[in-house]
């Protein structure tokens, strides 16, 4: 089902990959959520494939056996990840971003313009440092990143650390308590012992270097987008659940009045988890659909 955990050198750092599909497929560079590794691309295992789709899914700065990198943005992983597709020989392919991952596969898809075939978004994370979107996020979330903006150094010692720790040693534990702040939509869907335990497996690869990757993650929420939308040119497929607590689909709706060419695909009475693990045959189903024959 999986490949082995594959670590690359890229420039002066390691990145670490999984690959799911199939390995003779088009590719698919899938990035994941917040927080999240390689491992959670398992999701779209079985789906890959049967259309004929080969995932390629990089761990971000922090996570899993990639090298931290607290100060690096978008566009420069981007370009990190632009090197790991040459190391694999791969010169045209599409691009999923699930949640937090979304900035991420935009600024690919930015700076790798000519080589990206198709690109689709499975409630994806906005600008937060616009005050409309820091609203259209979980009081959680929003606490979290007022907490990022006036004491990093505290949240990091006194919670990020503790619950990667937590979330390392008995990620059975964190998951648990992703039912109790996650809307109604997703506790059946977080509450099926397969997803619970594809979560707990990706939590443990996530804080595998400790609270290096949620750090990041949560520090680039805060920081203004370092790239463009408007070099996007190709059309973009966004998905977002009308039940979604977490990041509601005010996200979605900015993005796509800012691309060029976008289309919303609003799921009723999904949420955040229930929408990717729930639907993931209809999101890859439409990707491969456009992926295929620009290919």
């Amino acid at each position: 089902m999986q490949s082995a955990s594959n670590i690359l050198k890229c420039g002066d750092r390691n990145i670490g990959y999984s690959e799911y599909g199939d390995p003779q497929g088009l590719p698919v560079l899938y990035c994941h959520g917040t927080p999240g590794s390689s491992v959670e691309c398992e999701l779209a295992e079985q789906s890959a494939r049967r259309h004929g789709l080969r995932l390629i899914a990089p761990d971000r700065p922090g996570y899993g056996a990639t090298d931290a990198a607290y100060e690096m943005g978008h566009a420069a992983w981007a370009q990190v990840v632009m090197q790991l597709l040459q190391r694999l020989g791969i010169e045209r392919y599409a691009v999923l971003g699930i949640s937090g991952g979304g900035p991420n596969a935009l600024a690919l898809a930015a700076a790798d313009a000519e080589r990206v075939v198709a690109l689709s978004l499975v409630c994806p994370l906005g600008p937060m440092v616009l005050s409309e979107l820091t609203r259209a996020a979980h009081p959680f979330v929003q606490w979290l990143l007022r907490r990022v903006q006036r004491s990093p150094r505290w949240l990091d010692r006194f919670m990020l650390s503790p619950v990667a720790a937590i979330g390392h040693v008995l990620p059975r534990l964190s998951v648990v308590a992703m039912r109790f702040y996650n809307g109604r939509a997703d506790r059946p869907c977080l509450s099926r012992p397969a997803v619970a335990e594809l979560l707990m497996r990706n939590l443990l690869r996530a804080f595998q270097q400790g609270s290096a990757g949620v750090a990041r993650d949560l520090r680039m929420m805060i920081t203004p987008w370092d790239f463009s939308l408007e070099r996007i040119a190709l059309p973009v497929q966004l998905w977002h659940g009308t039940a979604d607590e977490l990041l509601s689909p005010e996200h979605s709706r900015w993005i796509a009045a800012h691309l060029a060419h976008a289309e919303l695909q609003l799921v009723p009475g999904a949420g955040h988890f229930s929408l990717p693990f729930d639907h993931i045959e209809a999101i890859m189903d439409d990707l491969a659909v456009r992926a295929l024959p620009a290919a």
